[in-house]
């Protein structure tokens, strides 16, 4: 007597592997669903080890068990619901979408409200003002502008909030004009007065610590003349950014910070700016942490001679009682 013939599974198995396939192996029973999996399909599949239960309705693919950051964070989205990655961890998906440069825990911010208990590796914001902030399209995520302000605001100093805030223009995934546009949406970030003065100096052109520090703490605070900022130079490798140039003296400060500028090839590039600089009678001059941080008034001294020696009729004020420009 012949076996009765299998039953062919009233689904589409392509469909099953190509939804896990985009979602790093994850998915949720509502997707499924959406693709014509019932439930008693979910339970043959978790029986026959295709997939593999990680909360109540979200699974993945049994030989991946949440291996990858990545994972985790579409883990989190698709359990907790009208969810999506907030602070770093929008930033770092914003910057590479493929996921690679996710880091843990993941933060995800989900609606105010909601009792859900946090999964391993996982922080939760509840917002009020979830469903206004994050984006459902793919892996939900907040705006990159929204979430560099609340990165910022929780910096444990100065320095942090300045990073934080450059980092992500640096990174390219939003400008300082949106994040000024966005402190509207957050009336009561912490910091917004220091975080507003900071995005104005990135408007200006000051585009990480070390250039707005220069900015502050030695041309404004000594009265200097104020700089170009990004200055942009065709060479033949193509066009090149000084960090401030004072045209009407022919002289350029560089700053170089301690994570950009440590390469052999990244001081190689230096050198070469340098040279081009002095071809265009421009003068450089190099300055790093110390000279703006440590020792921003003697600096400000100095810088302030180099300009006087090419032409600049003003004098440097001292920026307080103790500074060493004091008489």
């Amino acid at each position: 007597m012949p076996r009765p013939q299998r039953q062919a599974p009233p689904y589409d198995p392509d469909l099953v592997r190509a939804r896990l396939s985009l979602q790093a192996g994850v998915a949720s029973r509502q997707q499924f669903a959406a693709i014509g999996v019932t439930r008693n399909d979910l339970e043959r599949l978790l029986r026959r080890r295709v997939i593999h239960r990680l909360s109540d309705g979200v699974f993945c693919e049994q030989s991946n068990r949440l291996v990858s950051p990545l994972q985790r964070a579409w883990w989190a989205c698709l359990h907790y619901s009208r969810s999506g990655l907030a602070d770093l961890s929008a930033l770092e998906f914003a910057r590479d979408t493929s996921g690679a440069g996710l880091t843990l825990p993941i933060h995800v911010a989900v609606p105010r409200g909601r009792g859900s208990a946090p999964l391993p590796e996982v922080v939760l914001h509840r917002l009020a003002r979830a469903d206004q902030l994050v984006v459902q399209a793919g892996l939900g995520r907040m705006r990159p502008e929204h979430a560099a302000l609340r990165v910022a605001a929780v910096a444990t100093n100065e320095n942090g909030v300045v990073a934080a805030l450059s980092d992500a223009v640096n990174w390219r995934v939003t400008k300082p004009e949106r994040m000024r546009d966005a402190l509207a949406d957050l009336p009561r970030l912490p910091r917004r007065s220091l975080i507003a003065e900071v995005l104005d100096d990135l408007v200006a052109g000051a585009c990480s610590v070390l250039e707005r520090g220069y900015l502050v703490h030695v041309e404004r605070a000594h009265g200097l003349p104020e700089g170009v900022r990004q200055e942009p130079r065709r060479t033949p490798g193509g066009w090149e950014f000084r960090d401030v140039a004072y045209l009407a003296y022919g002289l350029v400060v560089e700053l170089d910070g301690r994570l950009f500028h440590s390469a052999k090839s990244a001081r190689d590039k230096d050198m070469e700016r340098d040279l081009d600089d002095l071809l265009g009678r421009r003068d450089s001059a190099r300055l790093g942490y110390a000279q703006v941080f440590d020792h921003g008034c003697r600096t400000a001294g100095k810088v302030a001679t180099l300009l006087q020696q090419r032409g600049w009729p003003g004098l440097p004020v001292p920026c307080g009682p103790g500074c060493g420009l004091a008489p």
